[in-house]
């Protein structure tokens, strides 16, 4: 319960790429998913867990993690270990502030940190 101030820039929007794009690949790159490879609000939320990154008694981020093969993290374009940092330009201090926007026909901005670079990531969730 300590308020905190994160500051992200958003001078450069996430860029959006094909799904294909999205893979296993070691160097940090904008990613997207869209409703071709069925990504919705429902399976999201059930396939990929958050476990609160805390630096000094705060909480800095949310290191995701998968809950089931990694499938449905990957699509998202995401890697296990990354950190989400911030959602639609506003840091993210608890896991509501990140279950609160992930919803049925969202468009979200997600920034995380891999390998000790930020990484944005565009992702258009199906309507259900």
């Amino acid at each position: 319960g300590v308020k905190e101030s994160l500051y992200l820039d958003q001078s450069v929007p996430a860029e959006t790429v094909s799904p294909s794009a999205s893979g296993a690949s070691a160097a940090p790159a904008p990613a997207a998913a869209n409703a071709d490879v069925g990504l919705n609000a429902e399976t999201l939320q059930k396939s990929i867990g958050f476990a609160p990154r805390n630096e000094g008694g705060r909480v800095t981020g949310f290191v995701l993690q998968a809950r089931d093969d990694g499938t449905m993290l990957r699509l998202a374009g995401f890697q296990a270990g990354d950190i989400v940092v911030g959602i639609n330009g506003r840091p993210v201090s608890s896991a509501a502030d990140i279950a609160s926007q992930i919803r049925p026909g969202a468009r979200l901005s997600v920034e995380i940190e891999r390998g000790g670079a930020k990484v944005p990531i565009a992702l258009n969730l199906e309507q259900q």
